[in-house]
C-alpha cells in the first residue's frame, strides 16, 4: 500500500478490481460488485505470508493506518459482493498462508465473515436470518445463533471446526473506516 494515511475528508481515492472500481470522496464511498479482486501491498504472490481480506479497499487502508503491517502481507478486497469466483482464486493462489478477516461489526458483516472463513477452508456454509436469529447451514447441520453473538469465534466453538482464520474489528465502531473517520473529525475540530 503506498500509504497508510487514508487521506484528508475530500481527497479522492479509487481502488481498481480489473472490471469495476472502488471510489472513496467521503463522505461518498461506492464498494463496487466485482468478479476480481482487488489486490495491494506485495503483489508477487510467493513472498507473501499473510493475506489480510477486507471489506473494502477504503477499509484496507483504514485497517492499514491503525495497523501497520510489514511488506510480506497482502490486502485484498472481494467488493460489495463475496462470490465463487473469489473463493476459487484465493484457494488456487494462496494456498498456505495465513488469513485474517477485516469486516465490520453488523449482522451482515458477520455473517460475511463466516462465509468467506469457510470458503477458504472449502467448506459450503449458508446463513438466513429469521428475526434475531441466524440459522447457519455447515457440514450437513444446522446452527442456531442470536445476531449478537455471530462471530467467527463464537460459531467455530458452537461447530466444532477450526477455520485458521483470524479476524479483526475496532471494539467501538461499525469498522475501521468509521473510526479513521471519527478520529479525522477529531483532529480536525479538537476538544477544548
Amino acid at each position: 500500500m503506498a500509504t497508510t494515511d487514508p487521506g484528508p475528508p475530500g481527497e479522492i481515492r479509487t481502488f481498481d478490481y480489473g472490471d469495476a472500481v472502488e471510489i472513496y470522496d467521503h463522505p461518498y464511498h461506492r464498494v463496487p460488485f466485482s468478479e476480481r479482486c482487488w489486490l495491494s501491498q506485495n503483489q508477487n504472490l510467493n513472498l507473501i505470508s499473510n493475506v489480510i481480506i477486507c471489506s473494502s479497499g477504503m477499509e484496507a487502508v483504514a485497517f492499514n493506518y491503525f495497523h501497520p503491517k510489514p511488506a510480506n502481507v497482502l490486502f485484498l478486497s472481494m467488493g460489495i459482493r463475496p462470490n465463487n469466483h473469489h473463493f476459487r482464486w484465493i484457494n488456487e493462489n494462496l494456498q498456505n498462508k495465513s488469513f485474517i478477516l477485516v469486516f465490520g461489526n453488523t449482522p451482515l458483516d458477520k455473517a460475511t465473515e463466516l462465509i468467506v472463513a469457510a470458503a477458504i477452508c472449502q467448506q459450503p456454509l449458508t446463513i438466513r436470518f429469521s428475526n434475531e436469529l441466524a440459522i447457519i447451514n455447515f457440514r450437513r447441520k444446522a446452527y442456531r445463533m442470536s445476531q449478537d453473538e455471530l462471530r467467527l469465534s463464537s460459531f467455530s466453538r458452537l461447530s466444532g471446526y477450526r477455520f485458521n482464520c483470524k479476524t479483526a474489528s475496532p471494539k467501538d465502531h461499525e469498522n475501521y473506516l468509521a473510526q479513521w473517520r471519527q478520529r479525522s473529525l477529531s483532529n480536525q475540530f479538537p476538544s477544548p
